[in-house]
């Protein structure tokens, strides 16, 4: 006759078997249940108002991290076993979505180890770059967005300055990629200029009756100037890097010195067309015609010279400047691009 595993009494009636166990009805229906199989469980662990038996426990999985059974769900991390509180407590990696107890902390997300020595860093400060970064024309390298908005840029390019530069006289930060070809005298200006107006002449019959000087000038005392003058041909909403000042019978050109070679020459020739502008528009036109043929003309000339990247940057400004440069390119495609000038000319005049 079978014995109750419980009271140990003789099983005369019906029982329940529970592995190599037997129980009377009376100690089955009295006992409390293993959580996990559903048997009786006299001897094993306790978890608040949960109790499992002896043989779940000796099977069950152990935590990595609290060391834990684990008789529920878990987590599998690179072979660490982990219940789900100590998952859902863990840092996560913002790229891999991975747990990880060692790990770097970047603009409030956190990043492993694995991942923090794949993953792009910042050209200026090398922090990783987990989120947005930003690029600049002609330039490959990529910055974060704290660099991006920090007062340590170059005043030519607009970029993060990340190595060697200069620093001007008249408070500007000039990085080494910009001076390496930078405008320092007025012969090399000059020289762009001759080379600029031989193409506009020869392309577009572009001439001026009157003589035009041209000056390089600092950036203070191109904001004097700017600020001095009436500015009759051309917008005044950004900064310059030119200007073109009308005295009388007199037209002068002035330009930011240490401008790169290819910024310089797409000044000097945005600058030039107001020079003819005011030799040919007997009215003033709009800020869209004026400033829009200027860039239009700086752009052919940027692409005749194959300065294709400087010239890029004008289709992608959306300012009156892009604006103006979209209008006078639909007049080309209508009328052609040799005709523009005596189109617009007919046009401000009428």
């Amino acid at each position: 006759m079978k014995s109750c595993g419980f009271c140990k009494q003789k099983i005369t009636g019906k029982f329940w078997q529970s592995r190599n166990n037997y129980f009377c009805t009376k100690c089955y229906q009295k006992s409390k249940k293993c959580n996990h199989c559903g048997l009786p469980a006299r001897r094993g662990i306790k978890r608040g108002s949960k109790i499992y038996c002896s043989i779940c426990t000796s099977k069950a999985k152990r935590c990595k991290h609290c060391n834990k059974h684990i008789f529920q769900k878990y987590w599998q991390v690179d072979q660490a076993v982990l219940c789900s509180g100590c998952y859902n407590k863990m840092p996560k990696c913002f790229r891999c979505k991975r747990t990880t107890k060692d790990y770097l902390q970047i603009q409030s997300q956190i990043l492993c180890v694995p991942c923090s020595n794949t993953v792009e860093l910042c050209a200026k400060c090398h922090v990783p770059l987990i989120a947005k970064f930003f690029t600049f024309p002609n330039d490959k390298r990529k910055f974060c967005n704290n660099c991006v908005n920090s007062k340590n840029y170059c005043d030519t390019c607009s970029t993060p300055i990340t190595g060697k530069y200069y620093q001007i006289g008249d408070k500007r930060n000039i990085c080494g990629i910009c001076m390496k070809t930078s405008v320092q005298n007025p012969t090399a200006a000059k020289k762009i200029l001759h080379r600029v107006v031989q193409f506009v002449e020869k392309k577009f019959n572009m001439k001026i009756n009157l003589a035009t000087e041209l000056e390089l000038v600092d950036a203070l005392t191109l904001a004097k100037l700017r600020t001095k003058n009436t500015i009759k041909y051309g917008a005044s909403d950004r900064r310059a890097l030119g200007l073109f000042v009308q005295r009388g019978n007199n037209y002068r050109v002035y330009i930011e010195s240490l401008l790169p070679y290819s910024l310089c020459m797409g000044v000097l020739a945005h600058e030039y067309t107001h020079a003819w502008q005011a030799d040919h528009f007997h009215k003033k036109p709009s800020l869209l015609i004026l400033e829009g043929l200027a860039e239009w003309i700086s752009y052919k000339t940027l692409i005749h010279y194959n300065y294709k990247t400087e010239a890029q940057r004008i289709e992608k400004q959306r300012d009156i400047y892009g604006q103006g440069f979209r209008k006078i390119r639909n007049f080309e495609k209508k009328y052609g691009e040799k005709n523009i000038l005596g189109k617009m000319t007919n046009l401000v005049n009428k």
